[in-house]
């Protein structure tokens, strides 16, 4: 599994890749982190990556955003790849989605 988040003020680009025994590499700005997901963490991410919407969700089309300097967010599991712009009062469509990202986001510190 893979996030790539960029955009932003500064226009930064950070991808997080996770493998399936929670192990998980940050790299982007010229840095690279690793770490591990564990306990409820790990069966979390694994309940949220098997949740029918998160399909859903990747065959949805693209919304457009009147958004500036906000976070796009692109996931991808396996052949799946969905997203969303981190934009407050929008629409908020990508539930399964976010709900991933918030995770990987705390758990990794990015």
């Amino acid at each position: 599994m893979v996030l790539v988040r960029s955009g932003g003020f500064a226009g930064r680009e950070e991808t997080v890749t996770v493998e399936p025994d929670g192990s998980w590499t940050v790299e982007g700005a010229g840095s690279r982190r690793t770490g591990r997901i564990a306990g409820a963490d790990l069966d979390r991410l694994r309940q949220l990556l098997a949740d029918p919407r998160l399909s859903t969700e990747a065959d949805a089309p693209a919304t457009p955003t009147n958004c500036a300097d906000a976070f796009e967010y692109r996931l991808t599991v396996g052949q799946r790849t969905t997203g969303y712009v981190d934009c407050p009062g929008e629409d908020g469509s990508a539930r399964v989605t976010a709900a991933v990202v918030e995770l990987l986001v705390r758990v990794t510190g990015s």
